[in-house]
């Protein structure tokens, strides 16, 4: 009777994996990307296995073979292929979630964010923030829309180097370039917040016409226009100001190192000199005219 038993379990357990499903979700807590390690690797690995036609070892080491059935897994889920299991990727592949969840659409249109940020957003991270930034970056057409996915990857810095350099924040080899700190969200802010002026004073501009044609514009009306489009004029002046200050503080610091450094020549020390004086120039300026023509100054010498 013993004999028969060692012959029946072997036969049992070849019969094991038979009756073991597949692996149709998995739910993990943190975004994985390229050298990430531990279980939930491990347990991602299974799952494109199952899933993804993953032909490497379960190693517990996120490599490129699992980097690239994480993309194949997103593509065939509708959601862009980072590589990487940002918020999307783990709520798609959840088991208390359908599988077939895909990314939230982001919007193409121009649109103006002030986000609040409060931390430096570098790239590997993601969250909210993460979000609005390029929900920013996609309405300034700085990043295509498919890479929104609330995860801060290789598109998203490089959008965030594009914007940084036309707007004269940071440049490549400064600290800070592809990262968002508190400089690029100041630029962020003063370009969200005058686009959002721009677009209320076209709708104000646009009603009060059609008013004024229909011989409905009141005094009253008229008096309130007048002191929105002294509130407007003020606001852009302080978004242009917040943003020439940036961009002037930036040369200004990089004109320092490169001065201890013994790199500045008398000809860029010249112009950051001008540049300064504009600068205390156009802060000074009286009139709305008289800062319009200072400002531009101030712009002329930034762009030489």
């Amino acid at each position: 009777m013993k004999a028969r038993s060692l012959i029946v379990l072997p036969a049992l357990l070849l019969l094991v994996p038979l009756f073991t499903s597949a692996a149709t979700c998995i739910t993990l807590t943190r975004t994985l990307s390229l050298e990430a390690t531990g279980a939930e690797v491990s347990s991602l690995q299974q799952f494109l296995k199952d899933t993804a036609g993953y032909t490497g070892t379960v190693s517990g080491h996120y490599g490129s073979l699992t980097e690239a059935a994480v993309k194949k897994w997103q593509s065939a889920h509708g959601i862009a292929p980072t590589g990487a299991t940002g918020p999307n990727t783990r709520a798609a592949m959840s088991c208390t979630k359908p599988a077939a969840q895909t990314a939230t659409p982001v919007p193409t249109q121009t649109t103006s964010v002030n986000s609040g940020q409060t931390r430096t957003l570098i790239k590997g991270m993601s969250g909210s923030d993460v979000t609005a930034l390029q929900k920013f970056l996609v309405g300034q057409k700085f990043l295509a829309p498919q890479w929104a996915t609330s995860y801060f990857g290789e598109n998203t810095e490089a959008a965030v180097k594009k914007f940084q350099t036309a707007r004269k924040v940071a440049a490549a080899g400064v600290v800070g370039y592809g990262m968002v700190g508190p400089r690029t969200r100041a630029a962020i802010a003063s370009l969200s917040t005058g686009d959002k002026l721009r677009t209320q004073a076209k709708e104000i501009v646009k009603k009060a016409q059609a008013l004024k044609a229909a011989g409905k514009l009141t005094p009253e009306i008229e008096t309130k226009l007048n002191q929105y489009a002294t509130a407007y004029v003020v606001a852009q002046r302080t978004s242009t100001i917040t943003e020439l200050e940036t961009q002037i503080q930036t040369l200004v610091t990089r004109a320092k190192v490169l001065k201890a450094q013994r790199k500045l020549s008398a000809e860029v020390d010249k112009k950051i000199s001008l540049l300064v004086r504009a600068d205390k120039a156009m802060l000074a300026a009286t009139s709305t005219d008289d800062f319009v023509r200072k400002s531009e100054l101030v712009k002329m010498i930034l762009s030489q």
